[in-house]
């Protein structure tokens, strides 16, 4: 086989491989985009230390729930108790994106995607 065949031989596996990779690219970024949606939904739940105060936020930063037991409505005092609730949302909003972001960058590099990138930078240097 001539080297001219054989180069011929290897564009058109290249080009296979590199369709199969863009289905299964396209197949991860639906999966990536499913996972995304369902860790943003996952609640993570704050609390105070006495327990007086119980929020829950999803990934996004929504407040999904806040309960106030009745030792926290008649011990603070309404300003104190405007402070620990902001406080309680805030450390619970900041846990709950921390924890979306760092499942997320675990869905973001489907070996798929790594495949194609380096067929694509191969024919770039071609």
């Amino acid at each position: 086989m001539s080297a001219r065949d054989q180069a011929w031989l290897g564009e058109m596996a290249d080009a296979e491989r590199h369709e199969q990779l863009a289905r299964a690219a396209t197949s991860a970024m639906e999966e990536y985009g499913a996972g995304a949606a369902r860790l943003a939904s996952s609640t993570v739940e704050g609390r105070t230390r006495d327990g007086w105060v119980v929020v829950k936020v999803d990934g996004t930063g929504e407040v999904h729930q806040v309960t106030l037991r009745p030792e926290a409505v008649t011990r603070y005092s309404p300003s104190a108790l405007g402070k620990v609730v902001t406080h309680t949302l805030r450390t619970a909003q900041l846990r709950a994106r921390e924890a979306f972001e760092r499942e997320v960058a675990k869905l973001s590099e489907p070996p798929a995607l790594a495949e194609s990138d380096e067929l694509l930078r191969r024919a770039r240097l071609d």
